[in-house]
């Protein structure tokens, strides 16, 4: 004999009905209208169900209905031998006793968040390139590592218009809640460091290096079943090294004035993000 073991960890359709027969606190049609809509993946579905009431409607569910769900059932099943008998055209399965075999259950595999991977949108509109990438660590701990690529030069001779900037930064965070994984509010602290080459024609032509450093505050929340949006305000302290240079007057060569040279330093916001966040799972068993 073959011992399938099947558990199911979240019973919505029973909470669903739980909630009809015997909820009645005032956001009653608020849960049962996301219960019901089947448009949303549980993680969301879960996830609003914690924003009502600032909270209060999940901890009212978790100790007052959810205990009446928990019951444990078990059915034995026979499943007599499968013998193939060939036919004219194919293979049929057959048992001893008379009916076709009973399949065995499916077992759905699980699946863990290992990673995320994001862009800050503002930047891209930008032609800022970048990119980056959030681990969790436990429950209430991330670190983020992100890269910002913009490469670009154009006009005569390529030195009229400039954009070349690389920069690499590392952000540990923190988050308020830990049911869900790098959702909800966060505060975080960075580090980052960069060169560039900006130019504007000849009115604006700098070359340089910086490093910043500060703290971040966030908020994290789902859009539909697959991705995230993040908005992220940082402010730190600044300092950068730069060098200022002129064109010629056709454009094929740059001279840097060595008068023009100095550093910069500057106390306040630093850093501004609308993330699109695409979550990355492995399965955890095996169907």
């Amino acid at each position: 004999p073959e011992i399938i073991l099947k558990p199911t960890a979240e019973h919505w359709g029973g909470l669903l009905e739980e909630v009809e027969e015997n909820y009645h606190r005032h956001d009653r049609e608020k849960v049962i209208k996301i219960l019901k809509d089947k448009k949303i993946g549980d993680e969301t579905r879960k996830w609003r169900l914690k924003q009502l009431d600032k909270g209060y409607t999940w901890h009212w569910l978790i100790h007052k209905h959810m205990p009446r769900l928990r019951t444990a059932t078990w059915i034995c099943i026979w499943i007599p031998p499968i013998e193939a008998v060939e036919s004219d055209t194919s293979i049929v399965l057959e048992t001893k006793d008379k009916g076709p075999a009973i399949p065995p259950p499916v077992i759905r595999p699980e699946e863990k968040e290992i990673f995320v991977m994001k862009t800050n949108l503002l930047y891209d509109a930008a032609t800022a390139l970048n990119a980056a990438v959030e681990y969790p660590i436990g429950k209430k701990f991330s670190i983020m590592a992100e890269d910002i690529f913009p490469w670009w030069n154009w006009g005569p001779n390529g030195n009229k218009y400039c954009f070349q900037l690389w920069e690499m930064g590392i952000e540990p965070r923190w988050w308020f809640k830990s049911e869900s994984p790098l959702l909800g509010h966060f505060i975080g602290i960075y580090g980052k460091s960069a060169k560039y080459d900006f130019q504007n024609d000849t009115q604006f032509c700098y070359q340089g290096e910086y490093w910043s450093t500060g703290i971040s505050y966030g908020y994290a929340m789902p859009i539909g079943n697959i991705f995230r949006l993040e908005f992220q305000l940082s402010a730190g302290y600044m300092h950068s090294d730069y060098r200022h240079y002129q064109p010629s007057e056709n454009y094929d060569r740059l001279y840097q004035d060595k008068y023009k040279t100095g550093t910069f330093s500057y106390f306040g916001p630093t850093k501004v993000q609308v993330s699109l966040v695409l979550p990355i799972n492995v399965s955890k068993g095996k169907r």
